[in-house]
């Protein structure tokens, strides 16, 4: 404190609402920066998740053109594409769509795909297992799984998508 014509000045330390005020807008630059870095990365994710979705459907369909049965259902398979067991012909995909075992027939639809060339990959269903890099994995290393089996009751449809 000092001493001016009689009266006492105080000397305030601080930051004035202005020199804040910046501050503040600068964080929020910041931040915005940063959330639309983000962004960016994960747009392209978003849209890889959604081709590799749109394009199952193409494989089945595909699939059902050539030899007019569902992939892993064809019970001339072993014939036709040189499958290591034949479908039964239900109409159906049958087992969980995450399954690694390679005697379920949703885990054998992947081979079926690749053995008719739609997709790539290898073929060979018996080296199959959870981490053999067989089973096809969405951009973010997630599992690609179809099913005829209700993921969730109530849903329409003659197979699902996981």
């Amino acid at each position: 404190m000092s001493w001016k014509g009689g009266y006492r000045i105080k000397k305030h330390s601080g930051f004035t609402l202005i020199e804040l005020a910046i501050v503040q807008v600068t964080i929020g630059l910041l931040l915005s920066g940063v959330l639309k870095g983000q962004e960016l990365i994960n747009r392209p994710k978003v849209k890889n998740m959604a081709a590799n979705f749109r394009n199952v459907p193409v494989y089945i369909y595909g699939y059902q053109d050539k030899y007019k049965a569902l992939p892993r259902d064809n019970s001339s398979a072993v014939d036709q594409v040189g499958a290591t067991v034949g479908g039964n012909g239900d109409g159906k995909i049958d087992g969980v769509w995450n399954s690694v075992d390679s005697s379920v027939v949703s885990a054998k639809f992947w081979e079926r795909i690749r053995r008719t060339g739609l997709t790539p990959g290898s073929n060979d269903i018996t080296r199959a297992s959870a981490t053999s890099g067989f089973f096809t994995t969405n951009s973010d290393g997630g599992r690609i799984g179809v099913t005829s089996q209700l993921p969730i009751v109530g849903l329409p449809g003659a197979y699902f998508m996981c």
